[in-house]
């Protein structure tokens, strides 16, 4: 728990810093637009990694929080097996999400790891390897949301 929200903590200080970095790239490219009628392209290009970053670690930082968007319609009205069912069904869902999205990032990174990005030169693998750590943070936090499901059934008597 203590080490999730340190993760959490981290998180956030990373996408302020993130969007910090955008805000005076971005601030920077509009002065010299209008004073030089120029600008620098590497900050263009940075500040489009910086934004898939603070996303991606956006979405993580609200899945571990509990702050994702989520449709409680059907378990509310539900008690005992039948929501326990049901949760883990979504949670199951969530697993082969995971598993799609690492299935396609994995492949992803390794053809990008070498390719150098256009304006900085950068690897490519720096930007698509935030595919492959969604996909794991996200898997160890539903199967941390499986445990605490079934550790609350068994402690509401329902076992």
């Amino acid at each position: 728990m203590k080490f999730m929200k340190g993760l959490g903590t981290l998180g956030k200080w990373l996408i302020a810093l993130c969007l910090g970095a955008m805000v005076l790239m971005t601030f920077i490219n509009a002065v010299l637009r209008y004073v030089a009628h120029t600008n620098i392209t590497e900050f263009e290009e940075l500040s489009r990694y910086l934004f898939v970053w603070a996303s991606f670690t956006g979405a993580i930082i609200a899945y571990v929080e509990g702050k994702h968007v989520g449709v409680d319609a059907l378990t509310s009205h539900l008690k005992g097996l039948p929501k326990l069912v049901v949760q883990l069904l979504a949670e199951g869902l969530i697993l082969v999400c995971c598993v799609v999205i690492g299935m396609g990032a994995v492949p992803y990174f390794m053809i990008t790891y070498n390719t150098p990005a256009p304006a900085t030169g950068i690897s490519m693998g720096c930007l698509t390897v935030v595919g492959l750590l969604l996909t794991v943070a996200l898997t160890v936090i539903t199967i941390r949301d499986i445990v605490r499901i079934v550790k609350k059934y068994r402690e509401e008597g329902n076992a």
